[in-house]
């Protein structure tokens, strides 16, 4: 029980750390390498006993959704443009893809 009870506090710190990450100073590769230390930080948290297989698919789908949008809400307001490009896709591509076009934008800012 107490296992359990320590793995929840520390998955609840985890996530309210991803959720409060904003992209301030950070380049767009420093902020989605601070993402992605924290999403694997979680991911050795999450309890993993599925009693379906496709559960366990629909979590990730979800889970990787969501990630996206972090990803997004968390950039500077100077990336609204790209932002909304993506979000108005017919479908979200992944967040590698969502990262390199941040990124692509970015680059050709400088």
């Amino acid at each position: 029980m107490y296992g359990r009870k320590k793995r929840v506090l520390r998955t609840y710190q985890i996530k309210r750390s991803i959720y409060s990450l904003q992209q301030g100073d950070l380049s767009v590769a420093s902020f989605y390498a601070a993402l992605k230390t924290k999403w694997e930080e979680l991911d050795y948290h999450v309890n993993d006993d599925w009693n379906c297989g496709s559960d366990h698919a629909l979590y990730w789908e979800k889970e990787w959704m969501d990630r996206t949008f972090i990803f997004l809400g968390g950039l500077r307001d100077e990336f609204e443009s790209i932002r909304s490009q993506i979000l108005s896709c017919d479908e979200i591509p992944g967040i590698e893809e969502v990262y390199a076009r941040v990124e692509s934008e970015e680059q050709r800012r400088q």
